[in-house]
């Protein structure tokens, strides 16, 4: 048939048969490389899909933390993206993992690793801004040598297959009046 024929000589239809088309797309496209960074502190945090942040400044207490927002009325926007890991190792303190205090504060995050190790005690994260929302995504995991998750002051959490793993401590406190949190599925 010189229509098959026709068609099959096409170059589009080559590219197409030989699965071509969009091949320059992976070749050129950007490579994404996850980046280390220390310690972040402020009112509005962005962090790069894969990042990795590592505990590396003390608060005024001395003890090191991952992230954290400003104590007061001012709110906090903290992107972390997708697959970011924070990691906090205190050898000789309070190990803070990501810790929210602006009222009004946001944190959103996907697949999120939060892993912390205090000597004296340790919490992944910690919501103690008033009216706080967290929304950690899909498969986002806490560790801790000590507390998982404090949430108070009327702030809400929600996650779906989510974990928390912690050798002492508790898992998952949950304080005051009109604090919510949703777990979703797999959890």
């Amino acid at each position: 048939d010189r229509l098959a024929e026709l068609k099959i000589r096409s170059p589009s239809i080559q590219l197409i048969k030989f699965g071509a088309i969009g091949l320059n797309a992976i070749i050129f496209s950007p490579l994404l490389i996850a980046a280390d960074t220390g310690s972040q502190y402020g009112t509005n945090i962005t962090i790069n899909e894969g990042d990795r942040i590592t505990g590396d400044t003390a608060d005024p207490s001395g003890n090191l933390y991952g992230v954290m927002t400003p104590a007061g009325n001012t709110p906090g926007n903290i992107n972390l993206g997708n697959d970011v890991t924070v990691n906090v190792n205190d050898a000789s303190g309070y190990a803070k993992g990501i810790i929210i205090q602006g009222k009004n504060s946001s944190l959103t995050a996907n697949r999120l690793t939060v892993d912390v190790v205090g000597q004296t005690s340790a919490i992944g994260i910690n919501l103690i801004g008033d009216y706080t929302h967290a929304d950690l995504g899909t498969g986002s995991t806490i560790k801790s040598n000590d507390d998982g998750i404090i949430i108070g002051h009327s702030s809400t959490l929600t996650a779906t297959q989510f974990t928390i793993e912690n050798s002492n401590g508790i898992g998952l406190t949950i304080n005051d009046y009109g604090t919510s949190v949703d777990l979703g599925s797999g959890s």
